[in-house]
């Protein structure tokens, strides 16, 4: 079989045949520079990085341990929502009343951002799908 390819495409193309659609990447240093699509900064890894240490080393000014512990769950409730694409101001709002009101632990992984979104989501939907439908009878009344 030739190196790179699967097996599938190994068949049709022929044992001696090499891939002219999808050639085998270079591997190692020398690939950024035989290779133009390989980027060659790592950015976006970095500034990923740098988040998680600035926290950590803002955890050491957080006043006792208690309070460090408050901070991490604030970051990680927020990065989260970053995850999950959710305004945390939103989300906020509508999940700590709802905390307050004491919430059943087989309930609380609704309340994470990701269901939480899908949730609302969905939602909305239904009232956008039985939007139209009420409108028409008072359409049809007034025609």
């Amino acid at each position: 079989m030739v190196p790179g390819l699967s097996a599938e495409r190994a068949t049709i193309l022929g044992a001696g045949q090499s891939d002219p659609v999808r050639p085998e990447p270079p591997r190692g240093a020398g690939a950024l520079l035989e290779h133009g699509a390989i980027p060659i900064d790592n950015g976006i890894v970095e500034r990923l990085h740098v988040r998680a240490a600035l926290t950590r080393k803002n955890y050491l000014f957080a006043g006792s341990d208690a309070g460090g512990e408050r901070a991490a769950i604030a970051y990680t409730i927020l990065a989260c929502c970053r995850l999950a694409d959710v305004n945390p101001v939103e989300y906020l709002r509508d999940v700590l009343p709802r905390l307050a009101r004491r919430v059943r632990l087989r309930d609380l992984p609704d309340l994470l951002p990701s269901r939480w979104k899908a949730a609302r989501e969905a939602a909305a939907a239904a009232a956008a799908s039985q939007a139209p439908a009420t409108s028409e009878p008072a359409q049809a009344a007034a025609g």
